[in-house]
C-alpha cells in the first residue's frame, strides 16, 4: 500500500472467534495431577483469519 508521503506500508488484518465455557464438575472430580477440581474452563478458537 502506498501512503500519502510516498512511503510503503504493510498492514496485517486479523480476526478470531473465541468461545469459553465454565463447567461445574461432579463432586469428587480430580484432575490429571490428582487434585480436586470443582470447575473446568474450556477455551476454544473456533475461527481465525490472518
Amino acid at each position: 500500500m502506498l501512503g500519502d508521503e510516498g512511503k510503503n506500508d504493510l498492514r496485517f488484518l486479523t480476526w478470531a472467534e473465541v468461545s469459553t465455557a465454565l463447567t461445574d464438575n461432579d463432586p469428587g472430580t480430580v484432575d490429571a495431577c490428582g487434585e480436586r477440581n470443582d470447575e473446568s474452563l474450556d477455551i476454544g478458537l473456533r475461527r481465525a483469519r490472518a
